[in-house]
């Protein structure tokens, strides 16, 4: 009696050690992404550096979505992937995932290899967990994986005895996960053929595989029509394949599932007959690697801490932080961000780019444009940067839409609609640019789709519920101003032509200041001091009681060599003089020694528009990725 009650006891507390593991494991992993990670920032990259993974109620959009293999995986990654936009929401996703490949692992191993291991079925998780540190947005494949695992466990678990029933069973499960999952289906059938292999049934694991193999083409080919190899490869993720090696990828769990049950399986056969219970059935024993629970929990608590230090991306975090604070309008933030990211070699044309807006917005582009590395297309791109066409296009929409070129905008939105798909973002431009054209209707068909949108839904209702109170929008400073500045006729995109198309938009309304400082920027950029002293006057069209640093800086180049400038009433900075003077002296010394002179100069006066225009003078380059100081 005695004997019984102590293994009862030793039983309950192994089931206690394994549980407060997992709390523990648990609790760390989730304070890691809510702190440190971050998932929710990867929500401000959909429909902007990658597609938005478009999610409605709409039983039309359910059925279309559903209609072919690995709908359903897609459907419901989209829908969970919209509540992304909330940081707790994204971290408690995730660990839900996470918990349920724990738990999966744990019965398939407890299930092939007859143990209970502690350490094992945690790595499954972890690499979850791991995948985000990576910034690795994998949940329609993810979530496939985890319902072919889930039908594995359930396929161990069947009562069955007889290898053509089982069989038999497999196929209907099969046809069903491939519909669900498409080539993830697979991962389920890999894993009840294993464990056929070591139940004794090799004929069922057999034909098992054919079955699949069969069933897949079938399915794929002849019934959804897919092209080869897309019926056995569909949701199956192959990425690792001429990556960095720091990339953490879903493909190694895919491979990682199956290894661990061929590991446990062969561990169980060569260890001998399975020990047995008092009542004559085989039992299952607690294992963890023949470690002990406290050895366990030091060894795992050191794979997490290492496996997520090795796969935390922090540039790429920086990089998604920058992309959220965009797309909010949060400019001071986005410039706070920028600053470090500016330091890395990863800098290009499109932080440039997103940089002058920022300091538009803040009031700071006419006195901070040099503080930051300048290239040729920072102000327009020119559409051939060497970065996706989402980005490229998103952001020429933006700037024509800003600077009062609706038609411009309209354009670019229209090609990211047709191209890429429906998102929040560009559904809510589409509205916005139509209102600017008072063409109301299509502003509200807009704001209709954009009504079914989850997290956005409740602004586009409240717009639709503004414009039967105020159609006009006559209480939106944004759109009346807009509808002031927008030129009425189809011009060439500022891509062709910047400088021209910018005084096309003064001449329609002259207090536009965007146009005046990118054009006042556009002549910076290419030494056109001519042009910038002869457009000074424009400051009393938009107000500006004082004339920008940089603006300052060049009128002191262009005077030191030709007449004295109209200033228009305004003056010249004591700061700006002082500074040009001591920067004259320095440079003196140097005499025809460029480069001691730059040497020189940049620690104090790297900022400026003198030191800008002394070593960068050839005009504007073609080169996206060419950043100049």
């Amino acid at each position: 009696m005695s004997e019984t009650t102590d293994r009862h006891c030793s039983l309950r507390t192994r089931r206690w050690d394994i549980f407060l593991i997992a709390a523990l494991f648990f609790i760390g992993c989730f304070l890691y992404l809510f702190l440190a990670v971050e998932p929710g920032l990867v929500y401000f990259s959909f429909g902007d550096l990658v597609d938005f993974p478009e999610f409605s109620f709409d039983y039309s959009f359910f059925a279309e979505r559903v209609s072919a293999p690995g709908g359903t995986a897609g459907y419901a990654g989209d829908f969970l992937s919209q509540w992304f936009y909330y940081p707790a929401a994204a971290t408690m996703i995730i660990m839900a995932v996470a918990f349920a490949f724990w738990l999966l692992t744990f019965l398939m191993i407890t299930t092939v290899g007859g143990v209970r291991s502690r350490l094992a079925s945690f790595l499954p998780a972890l690499w979850v967990v791991m995948l985000w540190g990576d910034y690795d947005h994998q949940l329609e494949p993810l979530l496939a994986l985890l319902v072919s695992a889930a039908f594995a466990v359930a396929y161990m678990k069947l009562p069955i005895a007889s290898a053509s029933l089982r069989v038999a069973v497999f196929a209907a499960m099969f046809v069903f996960l491939y519909y669900a999952a498409a080539g993830a289906s697979l991962v389920f059938a890999i894993l009840a053929a294993i464990y056929e292999l070591f139940a004794a049934r090799p004929i069922a694991a057999v034909l098992i595989a054919v079955v699949a193999a069969g069933g897949a083409y079938l399915l794929g080919a002849c019934v959804f029509f897919f092209q080869m190899p897309r019926p056995y490869l569909h949701l199956l993720v192959l990425s690792p394949l001429g990556m960095n090696l720091r990339t953490v990828s879903l493909l190694y769990l895919y491979l990682f599932l199956p290894g661990l049950m061929v590991y446990f399986g062969l561990r169980r056969k060569l260890s001998g007959p399975p020990a047995v219970s008092h009542d004559g059935k085989p039992r299952t024993i607690h294992s963890s690697l023949w470690l002990k629970p406290g050895v366990t929990a030091a060894i795992l608590a050191g794979l997490s801490i290492g496996g997520l230090y090795f796969s935390f991306d922090a540039n790429r975090k920086n990089l998604l932080v920058m992309n959220s604070f965009l797309r909010q309008g949060r400019w001071r933030e986005f410039l706070v961000a920028a600053g470090e990211f500016e330091k890395l070699d990863a800098y290009d044309v499109r932080i440039n780019y997103d940089i002058n807006r920022a300091l538009f917005h803040t009031g700071r582009l006419g006195d901070e444009m040099f503080f930051h590395k300048q290239g040729g297309n920072g102000l327009f791109l020119s559409g051939r940067e060497n970065f996706g066409f989402l980005a490229q296009y998103l952001r020429m929409t933006d700037i024509s839409y800003e600077l009062g070129d609706v038609n411009s905008a309209e354009h670019w939105a229209y090609e990211i609609l047709e191209t890429e798909g429906v998102s929040p973002g560009i559904l809510r431009r589409l509205a916005d640019i139509n209102l600017v054209k008072g063409q109301i209707p299509a502003a509200r068909v807009f704001l209709k789709a954009l009504c079914k949108d989850l997290i956005h839904g409740s602004y586009a209702r409240r717009r639709l519920s503004l414009l039967q109170t105020d159609p006009e929008l006559k209480t939106d400073k944004t759109i009346q101003h807009l509808r002031s500045c927008r030129l009425l006729a189809d011009k060439a995109p500022p891509q062709s032509n910047p400088e021209q198309l910018l005084l096309d938009l003064l001449e329609a309304n002259p207090n536009n200041p965007m146009a005046l400082e990118y054009l006042m920027a556009v002549y910076l950029l290419t030494h056109n001091l001519d042009k910038l002293v002869a457009n000074l006057h424009r400051l009393d069209d938009v107000g500006y009681d004082r004339i920008p640093r940089h603006w300052e800086e060049a009128i002191l180049v262009y005077g030191s060599r030709r007449k004295e400038v109209n200033l228009y009433g305004r003056k010249i900075s004591r700061q700006t003089q002082e500074r040009f003077a001591k920067f004259l002296k320095i440079r003196a010394r140097y005499r025809s020694n460029m480069k001691a002179a730059r040497a020189a100069l940049a620690d104090e006066f790297g900022n400026t528009y003198f030191f800008y225009r002394m070593f960068n003078m050839p005009p504007m380059i073609q080169d996206g990725n060419n950043m100049s100081r």
